[in-house]
This record gives C-alpha cells, sequence and structure tokens, in this order.
C-alpha cells in the first residue's frame, strides 16, 4: 500500500461527510503534507466506503 491507511480513512470520512473531492484533496495537502490526486480519493471511496461502514 502507497499510502498510509490513516489517509486513506481520514479521505473516505471527509468526502462521505460531505467534502467535494477537491475540498478532501486540499485538506489532505495542507495537514497531512501529502499530494494525492483527486481520481486517486475517488477511487479509494469506491473501494472501501463499504468497508469503513459495515458493522461486524
Amino acid at each position: 500500500m502507497k499510502n498510509k491507511p490513516e489517509i486513506i480513512i481520514e479521505a473516505c470520512s471527509s468526502y462521505k461527510k460531505g467534502m467535494s473531492l477537491k475540498n478532501v484533496k486540499d485538506h489532505l495537502s495542507e495537514y497531512r503534507e501529502t499530494d494525492i490526486s483527486r481520481v486517486t480519493i475517488l477511487n479509494w471511496v469506491r473501494k472501501y466506503s463499504n468497508l469503513l461502514t459495515r458493522k461486524n
């Protein structure tokens, strides 16, 4: 995995709470000092959002 799981979780969570992809990208860039594209964030949301909402 290229990025830390914490960053992926934060990105997915922020997007699910209503932030735009651009705002999520800007937030991660500013506070996590990463350079992640909006497409990557969208791919994470598509791939991992079901795992984050699933109850065990």
